[in-house]
């Protein structure tokens, strides 16, 4: 939600599970959420190939695969700056940035830490993801 508020009217829009991220030809997730700022994506369309933020939740049963071949494939998207992934069990979130061609700098958050996602121009702090849950 802090996301979609920051965003607010601007040119980037968040979208939901329920879009289809296209990686490749033949491979497409359905990230827990993503941010393109892609003006010819609109609140229609059911697909995109150009992500500059992805959000995954993890969970036990996902995260080896949001972990390893998922992040792989998100690392192949020229368009994807930073790639989060939140903890479902405790107030963590990592923060994948990338840095470079294929270069991408890892950063890990805990409890009360601010989190920076320089691709939408966004600090806030950690809790503000967890809010109105129980950890």
């Amino acid at each position: 939600m802090a996301i979609y508020i920051h965003l607010a009217d601007g040119q980037c829009r968040l979208f939901g599970p329920d879009v289809r991220l296209r990686v490749s030809p033949t491979v497409y997730y359905y990230p827990d959420a993503l941010v393109t700022c892609d003006t010819a994506i609109t609140g229609d369309d059911v697909e995109v190939t150009t992500p500059r933020l992805i959000v995954e939740v993890l969970s036990q049963s996902t995260e080896q695969d949001d972990r390893g071949v998922r992040f792989a494939h998100y690392q192949t998207v020229a368009t994807c700056q930073e790639y989060l992934l939140v903890d479902a069990q405790r107030r963590v979130a990592e923060l994948f940035r990338r840095s470079g061609q294929d270069l991408w700098l890892y950063q890990r958050h805990t409890a009360d830490d601010s989190i920076t996602l320089e691709s939408v121009g966004l600090t806030c702090s950690l809790a503000t993801f967890y809010r109105r849950t129980r950890l």
